[in-house]
């Protein structure tokens, strides 16, 4: 599956649950790593992937023993 034709997708996401902290992601970093798994440069890609891991994000609601907090 080398160089597999990317393309945006949409997903569905269900609301927070009482054991979920929620966040809202403002920003998000891809490494150069991230293009390597993409391409399956190293052979081991698994597919479907989002790639990008560095988060900038705002805590919207914490998990605290029950509640959610903030």
């Amino acid at each position: 599956m080398r160089h597999k034709t990317q393309a945006p997708f949409s997903i569905e996401r269900r609301e927070p649950g009482p054991h979920d902290d929620s966040i809202k992601i403002l920003f998000c970093g891809v490494c150069h790593t991230d293009i390597h798994f993409v391409r399956d440069d190293l052979g081991m890609a698994l597919y479907t992937m989002v790639p990008g891991r560095e988060l900038v994000y705002e805590l919207m609601g914490l998990w605290v023993y029950g509640s959610m907090g903030l």
